[in-house]
């Protein structure tokens, strides 16, 4: 993900607060949601879907959790 310096200071800002951990606790548990909702369904098609949005959301995760850690 590609982001400009005004967004990734507040990105970090947001993930080194205690809402940030808050959010980054829940887009986790959207991704596990969103993992067994692929896994459920057979469909080729909704499995590439599924796919591209789970790649997506742990590449933001990854970020935030970067982010985070960087103030320790």
């Amino acid at each position: 993900m590609q982001f400009d310096d005004v967004s990734k200071k507040v990105f970090a800002n947001f993930a080194q607060s205690r809402n940030g951990q808050i959010a980054l606790d829940a887009l986790k548990k959207r991704k596990e949601e969103l993992v067994i909702s692929w896994l459920s369904n057979t469909s080729s098609e909704h499995g590439a879907h599924m796919r591209g949005k789970v790649s997506e959301l742990s590449e933001f995760i990854k970020y935030l959790e970067s982010l985070s850690q960087s103030k320790e």
